[in-house]
């Protein structure tokens, strides 16, 4: 077993996180996914986008790209930290304060491999029992939660190495 952090090396702040709330420019409309595009698939849905006119001067920095790694911040207890994975990307949308995009170093593990992992019932039942809230209607995960998550060494890990 090891940790999670061993596989990624950014973790973003609450400011480089997108705040819908409170935007600095109001200039255009922009296409921005819903907490129900993460599900336990592993394939991010973009087939019900939202769409916010918070802008930011940064906002290239929250487009999502191909094969960005995603995992729910905040959600019932059931689907904390649920993640995904960005494929068939082919236009300008961004992501919410609610989703976390992570990086992770592919080749120490396969993101695929993780994204069944955290959705597995070994991922569902340490994120359900980990996640603070006082509501059972939406808890959320810090990113020390994320990074203290055990990942088994097993023939997948080990075959890539």
């Amino acid at each position: 077993m090891a940790s999670f952090r061993r596989f990624s090396s950014y973790w973003p702040s609450n400011s480089e996180r997108m705040v819908s709330g409170k935007p600095r420019l109001l200039t255009m409309v922009q296409k921005i996914i819903g907490i129900d595009s993460i599900n336990y698939d592993t394939h991010l849905e973009f087939s019900n986008p939202k769409f916010t006119s918070a802008e930011r001067e940064d906002i290239e920095n929250f487009y999502i790209k191909e094969n960005d790694f995603f995992i729910s911040r905040g959600n019932t207890v059931d689907l904390v930290a649920l993640a995904s994975i960005a494929t068939d990307v082919d236009e300008d949308i961004i992501f919410p304060d609610i989703m976390i995009r992570l990086s992770i170093d592919e080749s120490k593990i396969s993101k695929r491999f993780l994204a069944y992992l955290f959705n597995s019932i070994l991922g569902r039942k340490y994120f359900k029992y980990s996640s603070r809230g006082k509501q059972q209607t939406m808890v959320k995960v810090s990113a020390e939660i994320v990074k203290a998550f055990q990942i088994p060494f097993g023939y997948y890990y080990t075959k890539t190495n």
